[in-house]
């Protein structure tokens, strides 16, 4: 990482560590409106909303740790969310739905 462009090392990891909260945010909140009650197009565009700001959140880590890292922060956040048991999925929505006989 080159920290030497930046005025204050503890100011870069401070951003890092924002955006990556951020990052965790955007997901979760993703995560919540996938498993939620919402429905049809409202729900679309809001998960949509929120993967389009991990995006931007993407391009501005990458201007402290780079390209290469700056996806690699958000693919482990993205897994730590997909394998984590932070949200208990809604019966009602995760179980499939038995054609009418």
């Amino acid at each position: 990482m080159d920290y030497d462009r930046f005025p204050n090392m503890d100011e870069c990891k401070s951003e890092v560590a924002r955006l990556r909260y951020q990052i965790e945010q955007e997901y979760r909140a993703a995560e919540l409106a996938m498993n939620g009650f919402a429905m049809g197009v409202s729900r679309h565009d809001f998960i949509n909303a929120k993967m389009e700001r991990v995006g931007e959140c993407r391009k501005e880590l990458a201007q402290f740790v780079g390209d290469l890292e700056a996806t690699r922060i958000c693919v482990e956040v993205s897994d730590k969310k997909m394998t984590a048991d932070s949200v208990t999925p809604n019966p009602l929505l995760s179980n499939p739905v038995e054609p009418r006989r």
